[in-house]
């Protein structure tokens, strides 16, 4: 996917650099930083080559100027990694297994590398539509507790889009709040709220790479762009701490075995025998705060007054978990629930673990 216009300038000027045609990067840079005067990149590097060709000698700097100067380095080395790892054609991020056909784009962010796509979901398989340099939190990634000025690791989904011009103008062109903390997070105590993706401030191009809150900050115009692309209430966020690639064909296989079952789990939740439906849950299995012990005492008394159960699943979405040393997968789908004295449908989450003996099991379980 070609990069916006001002990206794309100064990775032709990074190009020109790195060929030793200091000439051609000077005048790209100089044509960037006239038609796009707030990139704080393009400026930096621009006066870094008039400094060269003048043979100025380095001036001393200040902690804060030398800290800045650092950090716009680090956008560049990220921009530019990002311009040498093309080719990712017929890969697909490893924490995406299957989307169901109503959700038709799925956003990922990579933090480590700074950098937000967007894939479109289609029979044939997974395509990427659009990627953008992207900022994140400034204290560096995995939220811990509020606060900590960290993007948090972790599957999300939008649950709203909030117009700019109702928002402090640090927010940019508008934002898309995701639903952190979700269960996996109140499961294992972190705290905080309030993690979005959003614009930036309209004094600037883009941010250095950790400059939020714990935020994913895009350039206004790439923040725009993404518009087409997000359905608040269905539209998955999944943050990556450093995304992997891999075959489509492989995580097929993962999606498969996960997704039988969740269908064996199902019918033996239909067929009201408590102990085959209570097997799929692990010993350490919690729901939202419920201990193991308390869920099995509630199911078993729920299915002793029932005579039927029927239970429908749809719209199944299925995911690696990012940032965790276990297999641990995210099963989120709509649940349509029919016994004796009750007809429900909600969302649910589960999180089944990949044991090392090949054994799939419920960890946790919760709305949403």
């Amino acid at each position: 996917m070609p990069a916006t216009a001002p990206e794309a300038h100064l990775l032709v000027a990074l190009d020109h650099l790195n060929a030793g045609r200091a000439d051609a990067a000077l005048a790209n840079l100089s044509l960037l930083t006239r038609q796009q005067p707030d990139f704080r990149l393009a400026q930096y590097l621009y006066a870094s080559l008039l400094d060269a060709r003048s043979g100025r000698p380095p001036q001393v700097l200040s902690d804060a100027a030398g800290q800045t100067i650092a950090s716009l380095s680090s956008e560049a080395q990220r921009r530019w990694a990002h311009r040498l790892g093309r080719g990712l054609q017929g890969l697909v991020p490893q924490s995406v297994l299957s989307l169901p056909p109503r959700h038709r784009y799925v956003v990922v962010v990579d933090l480590a590398a700074s950098r937000l796509y967007v894939l479109e979901n289609t029979p044939e398989g997974f395509r990427m539509v659009r990627d953008h340099y992207a900022s994140i939190g400034r204290g560096g990634i995995g939220k811990q507790v509020e606060g900590d000025g960290r993007t948090p690791v972790g599957i999300y989904h939008v649950t709203e889009h909030l117009d700019g011009a109702k928002l402090p103008d640090l927010y940019g062109a508008g934002a898309y709040p995701v639903n952190y903390p979700n269960a996996w997070d109140r499961r294992l105590g972190r705290t905080g709220y309030g993690i979005w993706v959003h614009g930036v401030p309209s004094d600037t191009y883009s941010r250095v790479p950790l400059a939020s809150e714990g935020c994913v900050a895009l350039p206004n115009i790439d923040f725009k762009g993404l518009g087409p692309f997000i359905e608040p209430g269905v539209t998955p966020v999944v943050l990556v701490d450093a995304v992997q690639w891999v075959r489509e064909s492989d995580s097929d296989l993962l999606a498969a075995s996960l997704r039988n079952q969740i269908m064996t789990w199902r019918r033996d939740w239909e067929s009201l025998d408590t102990d085959a439906y209570l097997s799929h849950y692990a010993e350490d299995f919690t729901a939202d705060g419920m201990s193991r012990a308390a869920f099995v005492d509630h199911k078993r008394r729920v299915n002793q007054a029932r005579s039927f159960v029927q239970v429908e699943i749809n719209d199944l979405e299925l995911y690696r978990y990012p940032g965790v040393e276990e297999l641990l997968f995210v099963a989120r789908f709509r649940q349509h629930y029919i016994s004796d004295d009750l007809l429900r449908e909600a969302t649910k989450a589960q999180y089944w673990r990949l044991t090392s003996e090949g054994r799939w099991e419920i960890v946790e379980e919760a709305a949403g």
